[in-house]
């Protein structure tokens, strides 16, 4: 994944938002039920949260989901049909806010599911993301990316 370090000011935010979720699905933090974060699909800029700590939920989801058809059949008394997903429809994907401890995890997924056989789906999905990242300024006893050889302002994954 190609790192590209770009300085957004606070003003042009909402622009790059609006301007990105017009033509691809984006994903970014929301203050859910019971004050939890959550990435949400294109939410209103306005519900978007740059205050958040962690989320409830790992951002791998975006390029991992826990459920998705690799392929559809037909079977019939005479015969059967098997029709497999066309890779090349998958959207690109934003994701908007996210952490370095979050990102982080995309290198070890890639280890994981592309090193031997590369996993079509997950790799495409890889492809087609990009990850704006945000800075910790902020931190709480759960955080862990010290632990995982990061920083609070690691531009890894992003």
């Amino acid at each position: 994944m190609e790192t590209i370090k770009k300085l957004i000011s606070k003003q042009s935010l909402e622009k790059l938002y609006t301007t990105l979720s017009a033509s691809r699905k984006v994903y970014a933090p929301v203050v859910a039920a019971a004050q939890r974060v959550e990435y949400k699909y294109n939410p209103a800029f306005a519900d978007v949260t740059f205050e958040h700590i962690q989320s409830t939920l790992s951002v791998k989801n975006v390029v991992f989901p826990k459920v998705e058809n690799i392929l559809y059949y037909t079977n019939n008394k005479t015969d059967s049909t098997i029709t497999e997903i066309d890779l090349t429809k998958i959207q690109e994907v934003v994701l908007w806010g996210a952490h370095p401890c979050d990102t982080a995890a995309y290198d070890i997924l890639r280890s994981i599911f592309c090193w031997d056989i590369k996993d079509e789906f997950f790799a495409k999905r890889l492809e087609k993301l990009v990850v704006i990242g945000l800075a910790c300024h902020q931190s709480d006893a759960y955080c862990f990316c010290t632990s995982v050889g990061l920083a609070p302002n690691s531009t890894k994954g992003s």
